[in-house]
């Protein structure tokens, strides 16, 4: 998550301009039957220690990374979701159903989802809950739902879980320097559904469940494959609003959309009567960049930005995966990653200076990066963060390097030297003592472990080795064991200074 983008525009009135930059238009909500962020669920710091990702609070804790790397094309879990949408009253009823099936040994006893919506008061409710057509008592935590078995599931034997519930979207809160943006939710200008619904989560070797601890900041969820069938219908609602998602629907009517979409992380979409929106097709992939008025400009900069990026990253890594990138402007100070899909905060439109030379250009190329190194080579984010932001910060570079090469010393000065970044790069997000200690180790320092790693190497090798680990772990969840283990096939160096240096 790029709050790290922030900071320097916070400096300069960022926030005042983020404000107030934008042209509103007002959503006709009862704001009386609206739920409230100010008791989302955050993390508690003790005065001695960070706790670790294994927290004994944790439902069913993993000790350490064993991630199930054989993830790729494997359908295992299937979700098919009917959502009927009030806009008007920013609600909606759902009727989910997954199928899930268990591809290793251990048998499953109790089937634990990543429920986010939790952790905010009053806006999730869920109403029936069955497993193979029987119902069943769901243990409800702060984040997750958890639903024993009557009997073990057996390798190779499939489950259906159907779970109704209510919605009720969040008011999206102004920025607090305490605390990271929140997404799921509404403003005047847009709805968004991020991570919204009951997600299974994946399976360590061992067959623990990963479920790690929301922190204040940096990202903990980890995603694995699934298909996805989606029946959006929505009502109550002005007959502009625009619909932006992680895919293309196969079929719309008026207000209604039908999507379908195979083995990716998640899916993702936002709402608005605001959006106007431009769209281009590059190598068969359709990319729509969404904006407010005003920002059309500075919209198109970021349609173009990320079809040259998706060329350029194509050659350098793997093919993109999919037939589609979305990207939204956000009504938060903040960018953020989804498959298919990303948020890019409407501060860098309103500072957009007709330049590639500014973090609008920046972080548009980091968030479409992120369509590799998180959505088709994924990776624990919370233990392993650095294995997704160090690789997209780097990713800014080369995209400079290739596409705009009178830049690439800006980009060292403005991005990563500017801020004389310290620590090792390879801790967990709970191992930080803060967001600056997090931000300045994970993604800038991790950027420039990349270059000396590439000065090292010469340029052949380096780029060899990033297509080679992209392939290997195309569509699986990697780990930093992975990215040593593939690096060492490139090279017969051991890097002992640069891990001296960069790593614990």
């Amino acid at each position: 998550m790029l709050i790290l983008k922030l900071f320097r525009f916070l400096a300069n009135t960022f926030l005042i301009i983020c404000l107030f930059g934008c042209t509103t238009s007002n959503i006709s909500v009862n704001e009386t039957d609206l739920p409230k962020t100010q008791n989302m669920l955050q993390p508690t710091i003790t005065a001695s220690v960070l706790p670790t990702a294994t927290s004994t609070n944790q439902p069913t804790p993993t000790n350490e990374l064993g991630l199930l790397q054989n993830d790729n094309l494997n359908s295992f879990i299937s979700y098919q979701i009917r959502i009927n949408y009030d806009y008007s009253k920013q609600s909606a009823s759902v009727s989910q159903s997954i199928k899930y099936k268990n591809i290793l040994e251990n048998p499953i006893l109790e089937v634990l989802l990543a429920c986010d919506p939790l952790r905010i008061d009053n806006v999730f409710r869920i109403t029936s809950t069955l497993v193979n057509g029987i119902s069943k008592e769901v243990e409800i935590g702060e984040y997750w739902l958890k639903i024993p078995l009557e009997s073990p599931l057996e390798k190779d034997q499939e489950i259906t879980i159907e779970l109704d519930y209510e919605l009720l979207l969040p008011q999206i809160p102004a920025p607090a320097g305490d605390q990271k943006p929140v997404i799921f939710g509404y403003t005047t200008l847009q709805s968004n559904f991020v991570d919204w619904y009951p997600m299974i989560v994946p399976r360590g070797e061992d067959g623990q469940w990963i479920l790690h601890k929301p922190w204040f900041y940096g990202e903990y969820l980890v995603y694995p494959l699934a298909n996805y069938e989606i029946d959006l219908t929505i009502s109550n609602a002005p007959v502009n609003l625009i619909v932006a998602a992680s895919d293309l629907p196969i079929e719309s009517t008026n207000l209604s959309f039908v999507f379908n979409t195979s083995q990716t992380r998640n899916f993702v979409w936002s709402v608005s009567p605001s959006y106007q929106f431009s769209q281009a097709e590059v190598e068969g992939i359709t990319v729509t960049s969404y904006y407010f008025p005003f920002h059309k400009n500075a919209g198109e900069q970021v349609l173009t930005d990320t079809i040259n990026a998706i060329k350029l990253y194509s050659d350098l890594f793997t093919n993109y995966r999919g037939k589609n990138l979305t990207v939204v402007e956000a009504d938060f100070l903040d960018g953020m990653e989804f498959d298919g899909f990303y948020f890019l905060s409407k501060g860098f439109y309103n500072l957009f200076d007709g330049t590639p030379k500014g973090y609008l250009t920046t972080i548009a190329v980091h968030e479409t990066a992120h369509q590799w190194w998180y959505s088709q080579i994924a990776n624990d984010q919370a233990l392993e963060p650095w294995l997704d932001e160090a690789l997209c910060t780097y990713s800014e570079y080369l995209y400079y390097e290739f596409t705009y090469p009178e830049l690439k010393d800006w980009w060292w000065s403005y991005r990563v030297d500017f801020y004389k970044p310290e620590g090792k790069i390879n801790a967990s997000i709970y191992d930080y003592r803060g967001f600056l200690p997090y931000r300045d180790a994970t993604y800038l320092r991790g950027a420039k472990f990349l270059q000396q790693l590439r000065d090292q190497m010469g340029d052949e090798k380096f780029f060899s080795f990033l297509k080679s680990y992209s392939q290997i772990n195309q569509n699986k969840i990697s780990t930093s064991k992975s990215f040593w283990d593939v690096l060492s096939k490139s090279t017969n160096d051991p890097f002992t200074d640069l891990k001296s240096e960069y790593f614990n």
